[in-house]
C-alpha cells in the first residue's frame, strides 16, 4: 500500500537558507537503502509512486513541485520538461556519480554550457553554494554522531 507523503521541514538552525530547502530537492525523502551496499531509494512528497533511485526521485519531484535552475535560478514548471534537464555538478566524466547530492535541476541552456566543466570552472558562486550545503551537512552529520552513546 503506497501513501502519500508530506512535503519535509528542513530546519537550518544556523539562519542561512540552502538550496535543500527549495522545492523540488525537499520533497525527496529518503526511506531505505535497497542493500547494505546498494543504493539509497526515495519517495517523493505528493506521490504514491514506488520508492525509487535518486535520479528517477529527483526527476519525479520537480515534475510534480516545480523548481529553479540550480545556476541561473530561473523558474521552471515542472511539466515542461523539454525545457529542463538533471546535471550532475561533478560530471559522471570527471568521476562524479548519481547520488543525490551531486544532482540538481538546470535549464538546457546552462545544462549545455557547463558541459562535462567541473561546477568550480562553471560557475564558482554556485560552486560554494553547493559545498557550503554540503559542509552544513556534514557538520549536522557529525554532531549527532558525537551525541550517540
Amino acid at each position: 500500500m503506497n501513501m502519500q507523503i508530506k512535503i519535509p521541514v528542513h530546519h537550518d538552525f544556523s539562519g542561512n537558507s540552502h538550496w535543500t530547502d527549495d522545492l523540488p530537492y525537499r520533497a525527496i525523502v529518503p526511506i531505505k537503502m535497497h542493500s547494505p551496499q546498494g543504493p539509497m531509494l526515495f519517495q517523493i512528497a505528493g506521490s504514491t509512486a514506488a520508492a525509487c533511485g535518486a535520479e528517477k526521485a529527483l526527476r519525479s519531484a520537480m515534475k510534480i513541485h516545480g523548481g529553479n535552475c540550480f545556476y541561473c535560478h530561473k523558474e521552471l514548471k515542472g511539466q515542461e520538461a523539454d525545457l529542463w534537464t538533471i546535471d550532475h555538478i561533478e560530471p559522471i566524466a570527471l568521476g562524479g556519480n548519481s547520488h543525490l547530492p551531486n544532482l540538481v535541476i538546470a535549464c538546457k541552456p546552462c545544462n549545455r554550457s557547463k558541459g562535462h566543466q567541473p561546477i568550480d570552472a562553471f560557475n564558482p558562486a554556485a560552486s560554494e553554494k553547493w559545498l557550503s550545503e554540503l559542509k552544513m551537512q556534514i557538520e549536522i552529520r557529525l554532531k549527532k554522531l558525537r551525541k550517540q552513546p
